[in-house]
């Protein structure tokens, strides 16, 4: 009985976090120094710094339906000359900040500790269902750490895409799925989590028509949306960011475009010659779980550069990963989502070889995620 019980990881995970909201509400340590967390801010008003942006966002309920004065002036004259907390977000986000009324200290730091407890609870439920100590070691990544010290929105996309996850209702899946989709654009490659068989296509073309409705009705949002994100190789993945990167340390500036071609070719290419022999035999399961992770990592890895924050999203590829049966597969793709989460960490021990390995196991993380994908959807069609 003693054994069952400290063999279960959820058991462990609870010890854990304890140890952790210990040194978190522990004014004589610094948290994220120990966890080797990069910190946006040390000043206690920009604790959980970009939820403070949605503190501050009910603000511009004067100009929701201005398009002219959609980014720009109102950062300026709200927030001076640091121009932070530029409206990044589909204009959705400023009735949010509104009805959330988390303009006061108090309310504020309710919300994002109960977000941050609900994050924490999703996490006891996947790692207990699926009895993973890598979920564990998940939540304490870096780019899970990051997450919860930037206080970031998509800590919410992530809790309304475990809870489409999690619910049975059929109809109510689809109606998160699209809510998403309105609040943060990038959900919408995650479609095929509804892919089961050919007759799921019906489902797809609906849910792709409706996102693509919301597109048009939000398109000046969206506009401005990837013209003010910020851009970065640093704490980033992508193809973007990778271009970055070199150019930063070899000032040499590569095409993207040819960069993301290259990389499809080279991922069906060692699909096809190599990965595909291995997976001959292999039965998936929670592939479409995976389905849900993979493809939205590997579109925006396509698609530009993403803050490493983003890669929460790897949480709903692992149940699959972890039960592959081939060896080389399951253990190569686990080893490549921890290099690929521990950018903070790598460069603090190793310098810039760090964010060599780092970006090198991002990239083979997408071929082999790229890998993986082509085949389950294969086998989904019976082509396989």
């Amino acid at each position: 009985m003693i054994y069952k019980f400290y063999n279960k990881p959820e058991v462990y995970f609870l010890i854990l976090i304890g140890f952790f909201l210990f040194l978190f509400f522990n004014n004589n340590f610094d948290l994220w120094k120990i966890l080797i967390v990069p910190e946006f801010s040390t000043l206690p008003d920009e604790t959980f710094y970009d939820f403070r942006c949605l503190q501050h966002w009910a603000e511009l309920k004067k100009i929701f339906f201005d398009h002219s004065k959609y980014v720009y002036s109102f950062s300026e004259e709200i927030y001076g000359t640091r121009k932070v907390c530029i409206l990044n977000h589909p204009r959705i986000w400023i009735l949010i900040s509104s009805l959330l009324n988390i303009k006061s200290e108090f309310f504020f730091i309710s919300t994002i500790y109960f977000l941050i407890l609900i994050y924490i609870l999703s996490f006891v439920y996947q790692i207990k269902k699926f009895n993973s100590f890598f979920l564990v070691y998940f939540f304490f990544s870096g780019s899970s750490l990051l997450l919860i010290e930037r206080g970031n929105n998509d800590i919410i996309i992530f809790l309304l895409l475990f809870l489409l996850t999690t619910v049975s209702h059929r109809i109510l899946k689809y109606f998160i799925f699209i809510l998403t989709v309105i609040l943060k654009i990038y959900p919408v490659f995650g479609i095929f989590y509804f892919f089961d068989n050919k007759k799921s296509f019906k489902i797809i073309f609906s849910l792709s028509i409706l996102s693509i409705i919301s597109f048009v009705i939000f398109y000046n949002d969206i506009y401005y949306l990837v013209k003010n994100t910020p851009v970065a190789g640093d704490i980033s993945f992508g193809v973007k960011a990778i271009k970055l990167n070199i150019l930063k340390h070899f000032n040499y500036s590569l095409n993207t475009l040819i960069m993301s071609i290259a990389l499809v070719f080279v991922s069906l290419l060692i699909y096809i010659k190599f990965i595909r022999n291995f997976l001959s035999n292999e039965t998936f399961v929670n592939e479409n779980l995976f389905l849900l992770g993979s493809i939205i990592y590997i579109s925006i890895f396509l698609l530009g550069s993403h803050f490493d924050y983003r890669l929460y999203i790897l949480f709903f590829s692992i149940p699959m990963l972890i039960n592959i049966n081939n060896k080389f597969i399951k253990f190569s793709s686990l080893v490549s989502i921890v290099i690929s989460v521990e950018l903070h960490r790598l460069i603090y021990f190793f310098d810039f070889y760090g964010g060599v390995i780092n970006n090198l196991g991002k990239i083979y993380l997408f071929i082999v995620l790229t890998s993986l994908t082509i085949d389950i959807l294969l086998k989904k069609l019976n082509l396989r």
